[in-house]
């Protein structure tokens, strides 16, 4: 089942970082992945923060960074799918428009 959770418009400036939040839980096996990179994009850095919780519980979810910047002007669609990494089943995407300008 392919599900799409997000359509977003995201506007950003040239030398500017921006970031892009989506909330999973590895926990369970499944990850955030970027499924392209548009040509002038630049991924810096991409971290899973779990949400705050107790000491010793299990099965916390929480949300993966992925940050970008770049030093043109971009506009093109980004595209990340929530899945295992050894099942392409059950798979969700999000996907962003991005504009970079100066």
């Amino acid at each position: 089942m392919e599900t799409i959770v997000k359509q977003q418009i995201i506007e950003a400036k040239v030398n500017e970082p921006f970031s892009i939040d989506l909330e999973g839980n590895a926990s369970t096996g499944y990850s955030w992945y970027l499924a392209n990179l548009p040509e002038g994009l630049l991924l810096f850095s991409a971290i899973y923060t779990t949400n705050p919780h107790p000491y010793g519980m299990v099965g916390v979810p929480g949300k993966s960074t992925f940050s970008f910047t770049s030093d043109k002007e971009v506009d093109a669609e980004l595209t990340f799918v929530y899945k295992r990494a050894w099942n392409n089943e059950d798979v969700r995407y999000a996907t962003y428009q991005i504009r970079v300008t100066k």
